[in-house]
């Protein structure tokens, strides 16, 4: 093989780098139209160029999630959480039984985490919430709480 056959069969294997950072280093924006080049199509993942950053002024489309509906799920609201965490406490006060066990099993610390969590959830969330869920969240929380001290007084 020749020596000149070597180097085109070298150079049509090698990559070219090409800088596709949106500035220059004086700080001016770059102009990108006469600076793309195809690359081989024999090129590889690895070996492609990076693609140059999209415009700012484009709005960036989020990766699409799996909706809850596909899941076999309804939409999770602000309610459902105060209710869920209502719930997980009732059930540690010895209100309701426990859904694993089907027994009544009291465990105040874990229950005193919970009543906290929503007190920390209505601190954070006040006057950002809907009259209903304001209110919702003020009921239970106040429910909870009276429970709590009545267990607590009764060891």
């Amino acid at each position: 093989m020749a020596k000149d056959e070597h180097e085109t069969e070298a150079e049509a294997q090698a990559f070219k780098v090409v800088d596709h950072r949106r500035f220059n280093p004086d700080g001016s924006e770059k102009d990108f139209e006469g600076e793309k080049t195809p690359l081989p199509k024999t090129a590889s993942p690895v070996t492609e160029a990076p693609k140059p950053q999209a415009d700012p002024a484009e709005e960036p489309k989020a990766p699409e999630k799996p909706k809850n509906e596909d899941l076999g799920q309804g939409k999770i609201s602000f309610s459902d959480l105060v209710l869920s965490l209502a719930a997980s406490a009732q059930i540690h006060l010895g209100v309701s039984p426990s859904p694993f066990t089907q027994q009544v099993e009291k465990d105040l610390p874990q229950a005193a985490q919970n009543i906290d969590l929503l007190g920390v959830l209505s601190e954070k969330t006040k006057g950002n919430l809907t009259e209903e869920e304001a209110q919702l969240l003020e009921v239970i929380l106040a429910d909870l709480r009276m429970r709590f001290v009545k267990e607590t007084k009764k060891q």
